[in-house]
């Protein structure tokens, strides 16, 4: 696909960003980052805002979705975990004590780590979300 021609005219590299805030040195202003672009849809033109971002924003960003996709991913399994053994149990007949204690155990074991890393990803979810919320608050458009 081609940049749009008033991307191209201007010179911009998709995924740069430009310094010029007071942590780069410059005056504080907002950096002027985003353009807009129109792309050719099936249906018709359609104005898009394009955003300039580091290369760290985007890292940053990356991760907290990894670690939000990971801590997802590991409550499920958790889950998981704590329906078969809570179906093991109560299917099983003339368990020993001394199992039955062990398996609860494993149980509310699993559905704790489960409810942990389920709040530990809408957690990381929010906060992915914070920061892009702030990232294009900081910027300035055309």
């Amino acid at each position: 696909m081609q940049r749009p021609k008033a991307e191209a005219a201007k010179g911009s590299v998709p995924g740069v960003g430009v310094a010029g805030g007071k942590a780069a040195g410059g005056s504080g202003d907002k950096p002027k980052r985003s353009t807009a672009a129109k792309v050719r849809t099936l249906g018709g033109v359609r104005t898009m805002k394009m955003y300039s971002l580091t290369e760290g924003e985007i890292e940053g960003l990356a991760q907290i979705q990894t670690g939000a996709a990971v801590s997802y991913s590991f409550a499920s399994a958790c889950a998981g975990f704590w329906i078969s053994v809570t179906q093991a149990i109560d299917f099983s007949e003339n368990l020993a004590p001394i199992t039955l204690a062990t398996w609860d155990t494993w149980r509310l074991a699993s559905l704790i780590a489960g409810i942990l890393s389920l709040a530990v990803g809408v957690w990381m979810t929010i906060k992915g979300r914070t920061r892009l919320r702030k990232i294009k608050e900081e910027m300035e458009h055309d």
